[in-house]
């Protein structure tokens, strides 16, 4: 995507999913403020809130600040290792695909908020974040942003499946509950796999986050075309997640069950529609 001489990005408008779509070979999850990657008139077209990259977030007790760069440069290169990891099973869903990330500010959340657009985006409010982080030690790891961000690339990858349980919401036949149910579902179990050869004591230290997470984002807004399922629903199935990866060690390792995208879409929503529906 650039000139004939090849010294600067073309602005052709196209969002991720058109680049997709037009055959481009791109894959990867780029900064939305990556010009080459991302257009920025089709960002500020979809995404017309997002923050310039280098907005403070906070500020650290050693006065050191951290900006959304700072913050992508951590976000960016987990979600792409887990595209990597689907591709190497065999994901041909993920392949060529490629995400822009930024972050918002969303006034009308207290806690803040975060998004996957269709269109190829996932959008961040930095307050989501905070929140998170807030959390008790004891449901609290660093874990808590992993599946923050991995919740939302889970969208990605119903929309890449076409999976009818996103449809049917995006349709407004039903509400969210399922799809994002299963989207905890899928990201706990992205998780539990990229994490599989860590020692035990510490890969439950670290899932506590998830756990803490998942309750934390819970909502009872149960007559809302946007509920996400209550916190002990959420936790539900992101434990069920974690269990589908670690009950399946064995198959896993010899290679008899691939972790694909497809797969773990068709295990969470069997398994939501069958118990938290």
């Amino acid at each position: 995507c650039v000139n004939a001489e090849g010294l600067k990005p073309l602005d052709n408008g196209l969002t991720p999913l058109m680049k997709f779509e037009k055959g481009y070979k791109i894959s990867g999850v780029y900064s939305a403020y990556n010009v080459l990657y991302c257009s920025q008139s089709a960002r500020k077209e979809h995404i017309p809130q997002a923050l310039p990259e280098n907005t403070v977030l906070t500020v650290l007790d050693n006065k050191k600040q951290v900006s959304i760069k700072n913050n992508l440069a951590i976000l960016n290169p987990l979600i792409n290792e887990m595209l990597g990891l689907l591709i190497a099973s065999g994901d041909i869903n993920a392949v060529n695909k490629h995400i822009c990330t930024g972050y918002f500010n969303d006034l009308e959340a207290e806690n803040g908020n975060a998004f996957s657009f269709v269109q190829g985006y996932l959008i961040f409010d930095f307050k989501l974040f905070q929140y998170l982080f807030g959390l008790p030690d004891h449901l609290r790891s660093s874990w808590v942003i992993d599946f923050l961000a991995l919740h939302e690339f889970s969208h990605q990858l119903q929309y890449w499946n076409l999976d009818e349980e996103i449809i049917k919401a995006l349709q407004q036949k039903q509400s969210s509950k399922v799809s994002e149910l299963s989207a905890d579902c899928v990201a706990s179990a992205l998780l539990a796999y990229k994490n599989r050869d860590l020692t035990e004591e510490l890969y439950n230290i670290s899932f506590t986050g998830v756990l803490g997470a998942a309750g934390a984002l819970g909502d009872y807004n149960v007559e809302a075309q946007s509920h996400h399922g209550t916190p002990i629903e959420r936790i539900t199935a992101a434990a069920y997640g974690e269990k589908l990866i670690s009950s399946q060690k064995v198959s896993i390792l010899t290679g008899n069950t691939k972790v694909t995208s497809g797969y773990l879409i068709a295990s969470c929503n069997t398994y939501v529609n069958s118990n938290l529906k």
